[in-house]
């Protein structure tokens, strides 16, 4: 409608991560991936219930506009949490969280509110 615009989120001033960045895990592998927490957007738990919230603008806009790729990061790592997630097993969606990474970076969210 016109006059409709989206609500505003702050502008980052930091360069979106390279996928390499986004997904490095220390020099031995053994540490929790650079992203942290952000896999928590698509996880159907308390604190993916929580995390949505705390950034709900965000959240909202990319589940609107990309309702596919939420749908379908939602039902894989749902699985991955109901069977007692390790954060090796999110390895394999290193580049499919990245894709969403970068368009939620797209909309102005730092790497602050998407990974904490």
């Amino acid at each position: 409608m016109p006059g409709d615009q989206e609500p505003q989120i702050k502008k980052e001033s930091k360069p979106i991560l390279s996928l390499e960045a986004f997904s490095n895990r220390g020099s031995h592998g053994d540490k929790p991936p650079e992203y942290n927490k952000f896999f928590l957007f698509f996880a159907d738990s308390f604190s993916g219930e929580a995390y949505r919230a705390k950034n709900s603008l965000i959240i909202d806009r990319f589940e609107r506009e990309q309702p596919e790729m939420a749908k379908a990061l939602r039902a894989k790592i749902r699985v991955l949490v109901k069977d007692k997630l390790k954060l090796e097993d999110l390895r394999i969606f290193d580049a499919k969280l990245y894709e969403a990474y970068k368009i939620m970076r797209g909309y102005g969210a730092s790497d602050r509110e998407l990974f904490a």
